[in-house]
């Protein structure tokens, strides 16, 4: 079988290493340009991302030593409320601890019971949350190793941050090891069969590639699945109100921070990487309030110096209804983009992939019926990428007229309106959300808590009928707590673990 993937980058690149990691005996071509290059903007990822390098045979100490990796334990949001929160990975939950065991006397307690407790005591869950908590002291959830950073052992979720073009120089290079064909060229025509199908690439090398599947990572351009195909935009632009991004990067402190940052702007909001040798960074506005030059002179006055732009692109929140069309699907900005926040675009890579791929006769033998169900899985997930990402302007923000009208101007989707109104009665459960939801009930809660959406008395009116007031409760509650503050003594500073 031969697989041919237009465009490189990371989506590019996964993609291919993904096909012959599944179709070992396929012929595997990319097609990339090194005229047109990458847009290289995204830099932060989710677990899943990590468990898919894995399961390609890509350990996180390769991201580390060839691609300027560092340990992401979650988001830090600064200025979205009246207090900054933390959203981790799994802060509470199916800890794989052998030493330390904090919820061994917990059995049959929800530990979101837990995190509602914390926020009724204390108007916020930092105290339980342990990985925050190891953030803020630029710790990593990892084992201290007897001798060095190879005998470290993960104790809770985590992801990573990398330098974009170095990880995709890096699985370029992996993929080419293992048989992956790479041309360099550009695709100047698609030559498809009486019913659409695909059958050769035509490029400016005068050179026809034959194919039986391919797989469109072209990026913003969309050369297949939006240029040739025409499929149908659903644009989100009246729900979310991003749609411009300034890229720019500053220098690393001396301790390099576990986590991304995402801080509140008057008309936006930033990111803020830290890779090994640098901290990645943009402002993500929306330009029909501020022009570039605004924006530019906000970051300016919020780091008291004079960045330099390195790229400045437009987008629209939206994805096509059709992501895979005959013997072609579409992979990363190719799809459709959202916005960074949670760095949705590589966790919809992932699930993409291993959709389409995980199943060997998806590809092998293309039927309406696998088309319709693989559209329709991303369909749902980019729905609940939207509503998820709606909820974080949710804020209590109302320093200008941009966070007080947010919800009046850009309405709420179905999805989240459902969502909003059971908030009013009382804390959602997993019946109100999607049961195959990539961010899950504890995702939802603790941005709609550090937002300040959700009410104490809402919280109170729970912890009553969950019967969360009784000294029994409380009693494990502190012995979560007095557990849960050993971790550190047996944790490592992230640039211990990073050895810089």
């Amino acid at each position: 079988m031969k697989f041919i993937v237009v465009g490189g980058g990371t989506a590019g690149w996964l993609s291919a290493l993904y096909c012959k990691r599944m179709h070992p005996e396929s012929d595997v071509t990319v097609i990339e340009s090194e005229e047109i290059g990458i847009l290289g903007a995204g830099e932060g990822t989710v677990p899943g991302v990590v468990d898919l390098m894995q399961f390609l045979g890509i350990s996180v100490l390769d991201l580390i030593k060839n691609c300027d990796a560092t340990i992401k334990n979650g988001i830090k949001f600064t200025n979205w409320s009246s207090q900054d929160y933390y959203y981790t990975f799994k802060p509470i939950g199916d800890l794989a601890i052998d030493s330390v065991k904090p919820f061994s006397n917990f059995t049959g307690t929800n530990s979101l019971d837990l995190m509602l407790f914390d926020f009724y005591q204390n108007n916020s869950f930092k105290r339980i949350d342990w990985v925050g908590r190891l953030s803020e002291k630029n710790m990593v959830p990892f084992n201290k190793p007897p001798t060095d950073v190879n005998g470290s052992r993960s104790i809770s979720s985590f992801a990573v941050h990398f330098n974009a073009r170095k990880l995709a120089e890096f699985l370029k290079k992996v993929a080419i090891s293992r048989g992956v064909n790479h041309v360099d060229a550009i695709v100047q025509k698609i030559n498809t069969d009486s019913d659409g199908f695909i059958q050769s690439l035509s490029c400016n090398n005068n050179t026809n590639y034959d194919c039986d599947f391919v797989f469109d990572c072209s990026g913003f351009k969309r050369l297949i699945i939006g240029s040739f195909y025409k499929a149908k935009w659903i644009s989100y632009k009246e729900h979310l109100p991003m749609n411009s991004a300034m890229a720019f990067f500053l220098k690393n402190k001396n301790e390099i921070k576990p986590y991304t940052e995402a801080i509140a702007m008057d008309y936006g909001w930033m990111w803020n990487i830290p890779t090994q040798t640098r901290v990645g960074a943009g402002y993500v506005f929306n330009n029909e309030y501020i022009s570039k030059d605004e924006a530019k002179d906000e970051i300016d006055k919020y780091f008291n110096t004079d960045v330099e732009i390195v790229n400045t692109f437009n987008f629209e929140a939206g994805y096509y209804e059709k992501s895979w069309i005959n013997n072609c699907a579409a992979i990363g900005l190719s799809s459709g983009f959202v916005e960074p926040l949670e760095a949705t675009s590589l966790l919809g890579t992932a699930r993409y992939l291993k959709k389409i791929l995980s199943n060997r006769n998806f590809v092998k033998n293309i039927n309406k019926y696998n088309i319709d169900l693989y559209n329709n899985f991303f369909v749902e997930s980019n729905k609940e990428i939207i509503d998820f990402i709606y909820i974080h302007y949710l804020t209590d923000k109302k320093n200008n007229d941009f966070w007080k009208n947010y919800k009046k101007e850009y309405r709420p989707t179905e999805g989240v309106d459902l969502l909003l109104e059971k908030c009013k009665q009382n804390i959602i459960s997993y019946d109100d959300i999607n049961n195959v939801s990539m961010f899950g009930l504890y995702g939802y809660i603790a941005i709609l808590m550090g937002v300040g959406y959700i009410d104490k008395s809402t919280i109170q009116q729970e912890m009553l009928y969950n019967g969360l007031f009784t000294p029994e409760f409380i009693s494990m509650y502190s012995n979560y707590l007095e557990k849960t503050s050993s971790l550190e003594n047996i944790c490592i500073t992230h640039n211990e673990f990073l050895g810089v």
